[in-house]
């Protein structure tokens, strides 16, 4: 028996972009849920988080935009956060790893952001199991709760 072809194009984009951006050990338990029952419902969150990922702003994109800047993506673990509103442009290889990201980042809650440049490499690397949050919905850092 096949796959279904929503299944196939999730793998596709664990195995593409999103490979940039989640962690190993997300990206297993992902392997292992696309696999289960509700298969279908993750393989829909992961081919919309790829979407938004490649429409997301590039890097100096949202200059001057402060706390109106879309966060496209959340990023926890623990009292950690960072909420990212743009990714790395690249350097024109085609190499498609995250180098640096530009958002805010907190050890202790949104009123300790800083904003800056952070890894994502650093995030999905990292052995303390930093996470990006599926279910994030797009906003203004000035929404952010």
């Amino acid at each position: 028996m096949s796959m279904p072809e929503r299944i196939v194009e999730a793998i596709e984009a664990l195995n593409g972009t999103l490979l940039h951006f989640i962690g190993s050990r997300q990206q297993a338990t992902l392997r292992h849920l696309l696999q289960g029952e509700e298969g279908m419902h993750f393989a829909e969150i992961l081919i919309g988080l790829k979407n938004r990922i490649d429409n997301m702003p590039k890097s100096y994109e949202t200059d001057g935009q402060g706390h109106s800047a879309i966060v496209h993506l959340h990023y926890f673990f623990g009292s950690f956060d960072a909420w990212i509103t743009e990714k790395d442009a690249g350097d024109g290889s085609g190499d498609e790893r995250q180098h640096q990201a530009f958002g805010w980042v907190s050890f202790n809650g949104k009123s300790e952001a800083e904003l800056g440049y952070a890894s994502i490499e650093e995030f999905i690397s990292s052995d303390v199991g930093i996470e990006l949050d599926l279910y994030w919905e797009p906003k203004p850092y000035k929404d952010v709760t």
